[in-house]
């Protein structure tokens, strides 16, 4: 045989091997594309896939394989016809929610083809508020604002939920400021809301609690809540320094009073709880009428050691929600 039909036939061999597998690798054609799903749904995510016999011979799914027990395969058809197309329905419902999963079935074929179709997974929260808790300081009859942002979450920008209504309650205010569009990776979108929140005023020091209750609408019109909780103080307008007194060696205590802010005042009162402690003590005002001088008296000996619970310090302000305040002194000894 010559040098040129030995060459011919080898090529003629390699030009059939090729086609063959050309026609192999052509039998089947899966459509695969990642899935997007909330990361708060509670059912199993479902995808299904075109399987589509190209070639010119009939071709039978023998078995499949899936990646994990988690995950689901079911055919609509094990035989496929030259030209027909099947569809072949993945099942997966997560132990855990992470940022992505990845589950796929491997489909066995009659003539020797395996082909693996993969259900990639993006799990994202439909609403996203970073700080569900807000804690403000409100100055007396004030008010102060903060800041609060949501981030919303959807398969592509057209579906992406879009603001509805605000409620909070007393004492509390939300206004939209803006909104911004971003990719937030895998081909899914993201919208960034910015809130304004104000709270106060109050005629009256003390701890506040308020909700605020967001509400929003996805693609297709369906609402979304959300909510934030806000703490907000108004602290006092005069505190005692110090809270609690002990009288020294000497049987002297100084309290002085401070204010949290420009208020004026002026202790006009100052009283015993039990008031049998004024026996073994005196309370004497200062010059400037901004602190008392707590003193046992000689006779305090006679009675033995003493607790005195409270000390009211009545104080005059300028202040206009609060034009007369009492001071506690938490507790006091009598050595």
């Amino acid at each position: 045989m010559s040098g040129y039909v030995r060459f011919a036939i080898a090529l003629a061999l390699l030009m059939t091997c090729v086609g063959c597998r050309a026609d192999r690798d052509a039998v089947v054609v899966a459509e695969v594309g990642p899935v997007f799903v909330d990361v708060e749904s509670p059912a199993p995510v479902r995808h299904t896939f075109e399987v589509s016999n190209r070639s010119p011979h009939a071709v039978t799914v023998m078995r499949m394989r899936t990646s994990c027990n988690c995950a689901k395969a079911e055919l609509s058809t094990r035989e496929l016809p030259p030209g027909h197309t099947g569809r072949l329905t993945l099942s997966y419902r997560p132990e855990r929610l992470s940022g992505a999963d990845s589950v796929y079935a491997d489909l066995f074929f009659s003539d020797g083809t395996v082909k693996r179709f993969e259900l990639r997974v993006t799990w994202f929260p439909r609403l996203h508020v970073p700080r569900h808790e807000l804690s403000l300081l409100v100055p007396l009859a004030e008010q102060r604002t903060t800041r609060l942002q949501c981030r919303l979450f959807a398969p592509d920008r057209e579906k992406l939920p879009t603001f509805d209504s605000v409620r909070c309650d007393d004492g509390l205010a939300c206004e939209l400021v803006s909104h911004e569009d971003r990719p937030a990776g895998v081909g899914a979108w993201e919208r960034i809301y910015e809130f304004r929140v104000l709270a106060g005023p109050a005629d009256s020091p003390g701890r506040r609690n308020g909700t605020i209750s967001l509400m929003f609408r996805d693609g297709d019109g369906r609402p979304i809540e959300g909510s934030v909780h806000v703490h907000w103080t108004v602290p006092p307008v005069l505190r005692c320094d110090p809270p609690v007194a002990t009288l020294d060696l000497h049987g002297r205590a100084t309290i002085r009073v401070k204010a949290e802010d420009n208020t004026d005042f002026e202790i006009i009162a100052v009283t015993f709880d039990p008031p049998e402690a004024a026996r073994w003590l005196t309370a004497t005002v200062g010059r400037d009428k901004r602190s008392v001088l707590l003193k046992a008296t000689e006779s305090s000996a006679d009675h033995g050691p003493q607790r005195a619970h409270h000390c009211t310090l009545r104080l005059r302000t300028n202040h206009p929600k609060q034009p007369v305040v009492d001071l506690l002194v938490l507790s006091y000894d009598v050595r």
